[in-house]
């Protein structure tokens, strides 16, 4: 192996080897035959060795997508690799051979050659198959042979399928390294056929290309040639002395060619037909063809020696060809005769300017196009069908087969004897007649009270007519051949445009109009169906009624005042925010326009909702317990107050800041905010659950007396409802103010707001947890012992039950995607669907028994356990993010304030305020237990009772 090989090898295996290992890492200063810098190369019209750049290829300069080139070096590579291509030398293989070597002109002793470049896998011509022929690829990846450049794009087509894909690499890797310096001229003499010598050579350089096919084709004249000698040629690489395949032979027979031949041009359908001269001791004929994009010709026939004509049949209509022949002399070929361009006769053009009528011909259509040169007829087709339905040498049809009105399309072709040209452009039409503009339209304006009345002309041919207002698009009614129409339809009093168009089965006319149309405005009528807000809205009541359809402005009474509240333009609506309390009020509302005042609508009733954001356990019925509010940034007492009884229910507190709570003496005590008693309300035995407020004031609670009490703002007894065991459950209302809670006689019972049983639903055990109500309705409450968590639709049928392993007296709370997080008594926190399936489960080190869980903004679950522990759980995955560590047990349900603080209670007397990272912000000592969830209130304090009998209010003194 020569030094040059080994150096062109192993720089091949380097460059290989930089490809796997960095990627696309050439640069400027690179250099070597296998190998172009990425810097240099630029985008060209065509690859030739007088401009090909001995530089290296660039995906970035050659405008090809890196990743493209990244997939082309990976293919080229694996190519390389399993062709286990080593050496440099000549194109050789019989895919490598010049196979079209051809004589294209002789003299008595001299032969002008032809060939083109053959060497696969050098798409860029350049001489050597390397790295740079990827470029051509990426140029033209994904075109084919019905592409418009595909004269350019086919250099690069090494495969052969006519498409140009990642595949064409192969033959790079096959080849890779194959050079041509030159290509050599070998004649053997006639008399000594199998030994041949060298008369002539051509560099690579010196191939050109023609613009219609841009593979490089060489010209070489060789002399002293004798008639017999057998001509080809050789690709050499000088680099290493090798020689490739060995060409076709031509065999030179002096001057004897086919003269005078010609092509038919035109004159015959389907064929072009080939005339020539006899040449003198010929035994046959050999006719060739190529396209007139194309430079290589195809062999297409041969004729014996009497017949001096061919007709080519396997042509298409119009489309030109270079033909040429050479006579066959004593085994040999003689020199081409001069080429003669030919065609069959072409297709029609197509016809231009198809029209067809359009309601202006009565039972039929007129249609009418432009003539087309050298035609025999025309064909006409309808509403796109496969076949023609009239043909005619007129260039017009009155299509009299399609009386009947609706839409027609045609296309019409050009006829002759090559055949039948591509249809023209559609042109639709419909027979019949279409109406004119209706005339004399007019509208009333403001001179009727209750419709606007509209007139016209009647018009011929019209089978009705279509009304629009507002818009010509927008159809306000259809009538039949009438001449007025009244449009009551109307709920204002402003100007409308109207528009009008008679119409026939086959279609509307043109429309008149616009012409302007109003009601006559007169005293508007008492606004009807006035409604009142009870409880919906935190600081107004919001009042709703029927639109009077004259009313320009609305007056707004409370509470009998013959002055207006508030007097409002054209709405439906109003919202009290003026509200002086939160008492029920009275309100009626009147209409007035120009034309003067209505009477008072009826009286509604109402008031707002009387509650804060925390009126019950777990703050609302989702029982997320966060509040918007931020809670207090130390541990300072504002004040205490001593009930003498263990109080374990969550506070809760009213919309003026009155604290509700119950202990175990039985008292409901309600406390102002400064913490001074402002009532109680005693019920039969102990209250362990938290109250719960109703919008109207109304605060139920439940009592180990069996009883639900319901209390009205003044502390008096409203009602009570007796179930067959003590209550622990805190109540819920749901969206029809119906009151929702558990006993120990296994039932959750929904009470309305009369204190009748609207339904109970027995569970499997004591219902000492507090339902969670969803957005559809949907109640979540636990059973204690039989470890189920009930799903029960708002009707109390049950939807489903979660069986959880342990018992469930814990509450569940409902998080935004509509996931129930609930604890149960083997330590488990349980996320499961809404429809009832398992998510995941977190396992603490204890007990999860009366801690409830609560929800964070950012969906972060935060549960309490027997183990002193307060655990953070990610929503997602139930994997712990944090824990921290109190004294004693947690039995008291976390809440959490607007900054994302937690605040918890624990056996170790504690209150404690936890970071959102699990660091402690502060603690609150009081005397005993701290079971009681604290309560976050909008004034920036929490509220959380202890066994030692105290409520206590820890932030800042109102």
């Amino acid at each position: 192996m020569t030094i040059h090989r080994i150096a062109t090898i192993g720089f091949a295996c380097c460059l290989l080897l930089s490809i796997s290992v960095a990627g696309l890492s050439c640069t400027s200063g690179q250099t070597g035959d296998s190998l172009r810098t990425v810097q240099q190369v630029q985008p060209v019209e065509y690859f030739s060795p007088q401009t090909d750049n001995p530089a290296g290829p660039s995906a970035d300069n050659a405008g090809i997508d890196p990743e493209l080139w990244s997939a082309l070096l990976s293919a080229l590579q694996e190519s390389i690799r399993t062709s286990n291509r080593q050496v440099r030398s000549a194109p050789d293989g019989i895919n490598n051979m010049v196979a079209d070597l051809t004589i294209t002109s002789t003299t008595a002793d001299s032969a002008d050659l032809n060939w083109h470049y053959r060497s696969i896998g050098d798409y860029d011509q350049n001489s050597q198959v390397n790295i740079s022929d990827l470029t051509v690829i990426g140029l033209h990846i994904g075109k084919s042979q019905q592409s418009e450049d595909w004269h350019r794009a086919r250099l690069a087509d090494g495969d052969g399928n006519g498409l140009i894909t990642i595949a064409d690499v192969t033959p790079i890797g096959a080849n890779f390294g194959n050079a041509v310096s030159h290509y050599s001229v070998r004649r053997a003499h006639s008399n000594n056929p199998a030994e041949f010598s060298e008369v002539g050579s051509i560099n690579q350089q010196q191939g050109t290309a023609l613009p219609g096919s841009l593979a490089l084709s060489y010209n070489l004249t060789i002399n002293g040639l004798e008639d017999g000698d057998t001509l080809h040629v050789v690709p050499v690489d000088v680099a290493d002395g090798s020689s490739g395949s060995v060409s076709n032979d031509v065999i030179f027979t002096s001057a004897l060619r086919p003269l005078d031949l010609t092509a038919s041009q035109g004159t015959l359908p389907g064929e072009v037909m080939l005339l020539w001269s006899a040449v003198e001791g010929a035994t046959g004929y050999v006719i060739q063809r190529r396209q007139l994009s194309m430079t290589i010709y195809d062999e297409i026939g041969t004729s014996d020696a009497g017949t001096l004509t061919f007709s080519d049949t396997d042509v298409e209509a119009g489309q030109h060809r270079f033909y040429r022949v050479a006579a066959l002399i004593d085994g040999g070929t003689s020199a081409w005769s001069d080429s003669a361009e030919g065609w069959s006769m072409e297709l029609p053009a197509v016809p231009a300017g198809l029209t067809a009528s359009q309601g202006t011909v009565e039972q039929a259509i007129q249609l009418d196009w432009a003539a087309v040169a050298n035609v025999d007829g025309y064909r006409l087709y309808r509403d796109e069908s496969a076949t023609h339905f009239s043909e005619t040498s007129d260039i017009s049809l009155l299509d009299t087969a399609v009386s009947l009105p609706g839409l027609h399309v045609y296309e019409v072709t050009a006829v002759n004897a090559a055949g039948e040209s591509p249809r023209s452009s559609q042109a639709t039409g419909s027979a019949g007649i279409i109406p004119a503009a209706p005339q004399a339209f007019s509208a009333s304006n403001g001179t009727i009270a209750d419709h606007v009345s509209l007139e016209w002309q009647a018009v011929e041919y019209a089978e009705g007519y279509n009304i629009y207002r507002d818009s010509e698009t927008s159809l306000l009614a259809t009538v039949g051949e009438l001449e007025t129409y009244a449009d009551a339809s109307l709920t204002d009093y402003a100007e409308h445009q109207y528009w009008i168009a008679a119409y026939t089965a086959l279609g509307a006319g043109p429309l008149s109009g616009p012409q302007l149309g109003s009601l006559k405005l007169v005293e508007p009528g008492a606004p009807q169906n006035l409604t009142a807000s009870r409880g919906t809205y935190r600081d107004s009541i919001q009042l709703d009624w029927e639109a009077v359809a004259s009313a320009s402005q609305y007056r707004i009474y409370r509470d009998g005042s013959g002055t207006p509240l508030a007097t409002v333009g054209q709405v439906d609506s109003y919202a009290d925010d003026s509200i002086p309390d939160l008492d029920e009020h009275s309100y009626t509302v009147q209409a007035v326009n120009a034309a003067g005042q209505s009477p008072l609508s009826n009286s509604a009733a109402g008031y707002p909702d009387s509650r804060s954001n925390w009126w019950r356990f777990g703050m609302n019925n989702l029982h997320i317990s966060r509040a918007s509010a931020t809670g207090p940034a130390t541990n300072s007492l504002a004040w205490s107050y001593p009930t003498g009884s263990w109080i374990r229910c969550n506070p809760v507190m009213a919309a003026d800041g009155t604290v509700y709570f119950g202990n175990y003496n039985g008292q409901l005590v309600a406390l102002n905010p400064d913490g001074t008693e402002k009532r109680t309300y005693t019920a039969g035995a102990d209250i362990f659950t938290a109250p719960a407020i109703a919008p109207d004031g109304t605060v139920y609670v439940g009592s180990h007396d069996f009883k639900l009490h319901a209390v009205n703002p003044d502390g008096s007894s409203k009602w009570t409802y007796t179930t067959g065991g003590i209550i622990r459950s805190s109540p819920a209302i749901d969206s029809q103010g119906r009151v929702i809670f558990g006993s120990q006689d296994f039932k959750l019972y929904c009470v309305d707001a009369a204190g009748n049983l609207a339904w109970s639903f027995t569970c499997g055990e004591e219902v000492r947890s507090s339902p969670a109500i969803a957005g559809d309705g949907t109640i979540y409450v636990g059973s204690g012992k039989d470890n189920m968590l009930n799903a029960i639709h708002p009707d109390g049928t049950l939807k489903w039950k979660y069986n959880t392993g342990g018992w469930v007296r814990s509450s569940p709370a409902i998080a935004a995607d509509g996931s129930i997080y609930v604890g149960s008594s083997n330590g488990q926190l349980h996320a499961v669907s809404p429809a009832g399936a398992i998510l995941w489960d977190f396992t603490a080190g204890d007990y999860i028994e009366n801690c409830s869980p609560a929800v964070g903004l950012n969906g972060r679950v935060y549960i309490g356990s027997g183990d002193d522990k307060l655990y953070c759980i990610d929503p997602l995955t139930g994997t712990e993010i944090w824990s921290y560590v109190t004294g004693a047990d947690i039995d008291s349900s976390p809440a959490i304030d607007g900054n994302g603080v937690i605040y918890v209670g624990s056996d170790d007397f504690k209150m404690h305020a936890v970071n959102p990272d699990g660091t402690l912000k502060w603690s609150y000592t009081t005397a005993a237990l701290v079971d009681s969830g604290p309560l976050v209130a909008e004034d920036g304090r929490i509220y959380f009772g202890s066994s030692d009998g105290s409520l206590y209010c820890v932030g800042p003194v109102l």
